[in-house]
């Protein structure tokens, strides 16, 4: 419930305006697609979000070391529709017996009111850390564009540090040592993208430190792409191993510190590793104003009927990472439930939310891919598969601008 304090409520609807308020919280996967397809001629949209702008996940890991540009995988939240209200705050709590939420300005942090008729949370997730020491202060996440410019900066400068004759040999191999932790797809896509870097870029403009350049996965379970079929992970640890990524499962991080990994191995027991830089993508988890949301939850997502709406809230909606239908956090799930709900809001369906499977896909380097059709349906791996994983992206981008940048750099 909001607190007794009574903050400004904002008011952005057009005068004598009778459409009912939807308002929408968050512009990842789902929230984008709502605030871009809605009929704004039936609602009164308002999108409150700190992040102003729509991220192209799946190519995000290219932004890191430039075979994209991080122009290639952002859309504008305004390019939506010309007609959306947009805030950029953080929503700290929901009231349904009032219909109003309680925001915080992203700038000066004055807290403000909203009403709503209709309330869209689709806020997704943030990055795990399971309580390991020193992972926010010493490892670096993936999964913004401020991430993605922090990992490309810090990679330049490990190789530009250890291009300096008057360090030691140890910590020119420091410098040079990349540590991947989760082994996920955008961990393995990272590491494939990293290899290219290497073998193509570095290799052209350090040639004596190329050969230098440690490249290792870690994963916590037996399989790295676990949602992947089973001989597809077993390719793609494979192909890791002939460019010299080195693959550590049954490990765990115990702790991080600045330069120094410490993990505990089931293969090769306990051990100290240390690095110029670490990836952090083990994982999601809830933030603090999902937890704190008094709706049903399952762990820290909102539990939803088949409509998905949240248990017990008639005009609440929760889509993508941050509602619990027992389906994967995969863009391709929040884009089909967006898809759905938008049906749902405009009146043109009424019947339940059913989830369709078209695969998943994964670069794993040099012209290489990955592409799981599900079950019973093909498998596939290498350039056939590289060719497949691009044209799905390609148009899957969500604005003409996109996919006129993203095959320019390609």
């Amino acid at each position: 419930m909001i607190a007794s304090t009574n903050p400004p409520l904002l008011n952005l609807s057009t005068p004598k305006s009778n459409k009912p308020k939807l308002v929408v919280l968050g512009t990842g996967w789902a929230g984008f697609y709502i605030s871009k397809f809605v009929d704004v001629s039936k609602f009164d949209l308002h999108v409150v979000s700190p992040t102003n702008h729509f991220l192209f996940t799946p190519l995000l890991a290219s932004t890191t070391v430039g075979t994209l540009e991080f122009r290639c995988v952002a859309e504008p939240i305004h390019t939506a529709q010309k007609t959306l209200n947009y805030i950029q705050a953080e929503c700290l709590a929901v009231d349904e017996t009032t219909k109003r939420i309680r925001c915080s300005d992203h700038f000066t942090k004055q807290e403000f009111e909203l009403g709503y008729d209709k309330l869209v949370i689709a806020v997704g997730a943030e990055n795990a850390t399971w309580n390991v020491p020193g992972v926010k202060e010493h490892a670096h996440f993936l999964k913004s564009l401020r991430h993605s410019r922090r990992i490309r900066q810090r990679l330049i400068e490990c190789f530009e540090r250890a291009s300096n004759p008057f360090i030691s040999d140890a910590e020119r191999r420091r410098l040079l040592t990349v540590v991947v932790t989760g082994a996920g797809p955008t961990s393995v896509e990272f590491c494939g993208e990293l290899s290219d870097f290497i073998r193509r870029d570095v290799a052209r403009w350090f040639p004596h430190l190329a050969p230098l350049c440690k490249v290792m996965l870690i994963e916590a379970s037996q399989e790295i792409l676990g949602t992947f079929d089973k001989s597809l992970s077993a390719y793609a640890r494979r192909v890791f191993k002939q460019r010299d990524i080195d693959v550590l499962t049954n490990s765990s991080v115990s702790k991080v510190e600045h330069n120094r990994l410490y993990i505990q191995s089931k293969e090769r027991g306990k051990m100290q590793i240390d690095f110029g830089i670490c990836i952090w993508n083990a994982g999601i988890t809830g933030g603090e104003f999902l937890r704190s949301l008094p709706f049903e939850k399952d762990g820290w997502r909102l539990k939803v009927d088949k409509h998905l709406r949240v248990n017990g809230m008639q005009d609440v909606f929760a889509v993508g990472d941050c509602s619990a239908t027992g389906l994967p956090a995969t863009a391709q799930v929040a884009s089909q439930e967006a898809k759905y709900l938008v049906k749902l809001l405009e009146g043109r369906t009424d019947k339940p939310f059913e989830f369709k499977n078209f695969g998943s896909l994964a670069y794993i380097g040099n012209y290489d891919a990955l592409v799981d059709g599900g079950e019973k349906k093909p498998k596939m791996s290498g350039l056939a598969a590289f060719l497949v994983w691009r044209g799905a992206y390609l148009t899957m981008l969500m604005s003409v601008t996109n996919k006129i940048l993203v095959p320019m750099y390609w």
